[in-house]
C-alpha cells in the first residue's frame, strides 16, 4: 500500500469511540480492551507480540519490517510513528470519524509523506 492508501484506511476506520485506549488514564495501546488495536497494531502480522509504550521506529528497528503484514511494509520507520500520532491523539476524532483537527492532520501527513 502506498502512504496515502495507509493513512486514508485509518482515517476511515477510526472514531474516538474505537480507539485502543485503556479506558481510565486514557493512554493508547497497541492491544486495547474489547479486541481494540491501534493503527500501528492492525498493521502488524501479530499484534500481540508489540510491547506497550515502545514506538513503531524501535520495534521495526529490532524485528526488522518483517514484523508488519506485507501490505504495509516499505516505508520509512518515522511514517509508521506518524500514523501512530494520528491514532493516540484525541483530538484528531470525534463521534463520526475524522475532526476538524484530524482532517488538517491527514492533509499535513499527505504532504510529508508523498505517494
Amino acid at each position: 500500500m502506498t502512504t496515502h492508501e495507509i493513512i486514508d484506511e485509518v482515517a476511515g476506520f477510526y472514531k474516538l469511540g474505537n480507539r485502543s485506549v485503556k479506558t481510565e488514564s486514557h493512554f493508547c495501546l497497541y492491544n486495547g480492551p474489547d479486541g481494540k488495536q491501534c493503527a500501528f497494531a492492525r498493521m502488524v502480522i501479530d499484534p500481540l507480540a508489540l510491547i506497550e509504550h515502545t514506538n513503531a521506529r524501535v520495534i521495526i528497528q529490532e524485528f526488522g519490517m518483517q514484523i508488519l503484514k506485507p501490505e504495509y511494509r516499505g516505508h520509512d520507520a518515522e511514517f509508521y510513528i506518524a500514523v501512530q500520532r494520528l491514532h493516540d491523539n484525541k483530538g484528531n476524532w470525534n463521534e463520526d470519524g475524522l475532526s476538524e483537527e484530524g482532517k488538517i492532520k491527514v492533509i499535513d501527513l499527505k504532504i510529508k509523506y508523498p505517494v
